[in-house]
C-alpha cells in the first residue's frame, strides 16, 4: 500500500511541474532584422543589429550581433551571458560592457540589463540598455528595448525573423 501511495504521489508531482512548470523559451537561431516592421524616423541612422545568432542552452545565452550604420560602419559584438542573473564582462571594440541576464517568473521573456562603457572622442561616456527578449510564433524575435543616452532615454521594438 505504501508503494502505491508514493507512486501516487511522484505521478501527481511530475503532473504538477508539467502543468505549472512550463518550459523555459529557446532562443537559439539566426535572426534578422524584420525592417518593415521599424518605427521613428527613417532619415535617422540606427543601432538595431542587422542579424543576431543565438546559441542558447540551460545555463548560458552566447550572441554574434552583426551591425551597419553609417557613422561607425560593419562591426560584430559578441557576448556570453549565463542565465542566473550573474554580471558578465565583455570587451568591445568601442568600450567595455556589463550585463546581466535573468529570466521571467513564467520562463517566457528574458531580460537583459547592460552597461557600456566608453571613450567617444576624449569624452568617457555611459549608456545603459534594458532588452526584454520574447518569441512570437517562434520564428518571431520581439526585443523591446529602453537605452539610456546622453541625449535622452529612447524606447523601441524590433522584430527579428529566424532564418
Amino acid at each position: 500500500m505504501k508503494k502505491v501511495n508514493w507512486i501516487l504521489v511522484l505521478v501527481l508531482g511530475l503532473m504538477t511541474i508539467n502543468l505549472f512548470g512550463g518550459e523555459t523559451t529557446n532562443f537559439s537561431g539566426t535572426w534578422t532584422l524584420d525592417e518593415t516592421k521599424l518605427t521613428g524616423d527613417p532619415n535617422m541612422p540606427r543601432m538595431d543589429a542587422k542579424k543576431i545568432i543565438v546559441k542558447q542552452n540551460n545555463d548560458s545565452l552566447a550572441t554574434e550581433r552583426f551591425y551597419s550604420n553609417p557613422m561607425m560602419g560593419d562591426f560584430t559584438v559578441s557576448e556570453k551571458l549565463t542565465l542566473d542573473g550573474k554580471e558578465c564582462k565583455t570587451v568591445e571594440e568601442y568600450g567595455t560592457r556589463l550585463s546581466t541576464a535573468t529570466w521571467s517568473e513564467d520562463m517566457k521573456c528574458l531580460t537583459i540589463n547592460s552597461t557600456l562603457k566608453m571613450n567617444w572622442d576624449g569624452q568617457d561616456v555611459e549608456m545603459g540598455s534594458v532588452e526584454i527578449w520574447s518569441l512570437e510564433q517562434e520564428s518571431i524575435l520581439k526585443i523591446d528595448i529602453t537605452r539610456d543616452t546622453p541625449m535622452g532615454s529612447m524606447k523601441d521594438i524590433i522584430f527579428y525573423n529566424k532564418l
